[in-house]
C-alpha cells in the first residue's frame, strides 16, 4: 500500500510538471517584421543580363551589360543610391523611400512615397505609388534583420528576374 501511494505521488507530480510549459511569446507577424526598422538596400541584382544604354551626348551610346545595380550605379557615378533606404508604417499602409546617408540630388531627401499591401498569405508585397499600378514582389526573406523582395518582369518575350536585398537599420 505504501509502495502504491509513492507510485501515485510520483504520478501526479510527473503529470502536473510534466504539463507545466512557459509562454512563449507569439513569433512577430511579417507586419510586425516589416513595420519595425527602417530597411537599407544592400544588393540588388538582375538575371539574366540586361543592356543598358547611356547617350552622354548625341550620336555617343556607350552600352552596359548589369547584373549588379550596385557596380552599374557606381560606374555611372550614381553609388549615391546604394545607400536608399525604405521604412514601411503599419496605420495607413504607407512606405517612404528616401535616399540614404550619400544624397544624389542635394536638398532631395525623398524619392517617393506610397502604400503597400500583403496579398491573403503574405508572400507578395504590393508597393503603389499614387498614379501608378503596383509593384508586386514576392518575399523571399523577411525576418528581423533582412528583407529579400524579388520581382519576375517579363519583356519582349524574355524574362527577367530582379532581386533587392535590404538589411534592418
Amino acid at each position: 500500500m505504501k509502495n502504491f501511494r509513492l507510485i501515485l505521488l510520483l504520478l501526479v507530480l510527473v503529470t502536473a510538471f510534466g504539463s507545466c510549459k512557459k509562454n512563449d511569446p507569439a513569433p512577430p507577424t511579417k507586419t510586425e517584421l516589416l513595420t519595425a526598422k527602417t530597411w537599407k538596400i544592400t544588393a540588388s541584382t538582375v538575371n539574366p543580363v540586361v543592356t543598358y544604354y547611356t547617350v552622354p551626348t548625341p550620336g555617343d551610346t556607350t552600352y552596359y551589360d548589369v547584373t549588379d545595380f550596385f557596380n552599374f550605379n557606381t560606374k555611372l557615378g550614381y553609388a549615391c543610391s546604394n545607400d536608399n533606404i525604405i521604412k514601411f508604417s503599419k496605420s495607413p499602409n504607407s512606405f517612404i523611400r528616401e535616399e540614404g546617408a550619400t544624397l544624389c540630388t542635394p536638398g532631395k531627401s525623398v524619392l517617393e512615397t506610397g502604400t503597400w499591401t500583403f496579398n491573403t498569405d503574405e508572400t507578395v508585397l504590393a508597393l503603389t505609388v499614387p498614379s501608378y499600378s503596383p509593384d508586386n514582389y514576392t518575399i523571399t526573406k523577411l525576418d528581423a534583420t533582412s528583407l529579400v523582395l524579388t520581382q519576375t518582369i517579363t519583356q519582349s518575350g524574355k524574362v527577367y528576374t530582379f532581386v533587392d536585398t535590404y538589411t534592418a537599420q
